[in-house]
């Protein structure tokens, strides 16, 4: 189970909103459904994701896996 289990819900199926969240074998502890995000998990995460990144020591940048790469425009010869 992850940590703070009270932003967390046990579901033995996922409705068309709910937001799974993967976690190994190893870590489920005799858990048997699925482990979905309440709303107030889904929240916070969108919260920490809205936070700017401030600067890094040395000028170094961030690593690239941290923020979403934007899509550049397909320029295809076949349309």
């Amino acid at each position: 189970m992850p940590a703070y289990p009270w932003l967390f819900e046990i579901k033995s199926e996922l409705g068309e909103k709910d937001v799974e969240v993967v976690v190994p074998d190893v870590f489920r502890k005799g858990i048997k459904g699925r482990i979905v995000a309440t709303q107030e998990a889904l929240k916070i995460v969108a919260y920490l994701q809205s936070l700017k990144q401030t600067p890094l020591p040395g000028g170094k940048t961030p690593m690239e896996f941290l923020y979403k790469k934007e899509e550049k425009a397909s320029s295809s010869k076949w349309k």
